[in-house]
């Protein structure tokens, strides 16, 4: 809402809770990457977890910040019900399956990968409005 100034024309804004903000990614081209000597790699992936660390410690900052400037456009902010948020999830296709069995095909772990995040998530505490479960 704030990095593109919605709230300057937003009227209404609905707070839905089905996922994640991400804030920022940091990506690099495989074939660039490989170019770049271990030294150099070396300094991307700890600038990466940087930001990483960076980016959850203010996620709820800059959530705020967002709603803020919502309310100070005068927008109406509207928030899912826990029951419309299972509706509209149980409506969703399988992503967690399915992007498991892309990794998969790949070669990857994704099965595995996802089994963990979801463990990971219900272990810290998260409540999903869908069960997810990985086949």
């Amino acid at each position: 809402m704030t990095a593109y100034k919605l709230y300057e024309v937003a009227t209404f804004a609905i707070g839905v809770g089905l996922g994640a903000e991400i804030v920022g990614l940091p990506v690099i081209n495989r074939d660039t990457w490989n170019k770049l000597p271990p030294d150099i790699q070396g300094i991307f992936m700890k600038t990466a977890e940087d930001a990483k660390q960076f980016n959850a410690q203010n996620l709820a900052k800059y959530t705020e910040e967002g709603i803020k400037k919502i309310k100070e456009g005068k927008a109406t902010i509207s928030e899912f019900s826990w029951d419309d948020r299972v509706k509209w999830a149980n409506l969703m296709d399988d992503y967690p399956s399915e992007w498991a069995k892309e990794m998969n095909a790949k070669g990857l772990p994704g099965t595995e990968v996802m089994r963990l995040f979801l463990s990971s998530c219900n272990k810290l505490g998260h409540t999903f409005p869908r069960q997810w479960a990985v086949k």
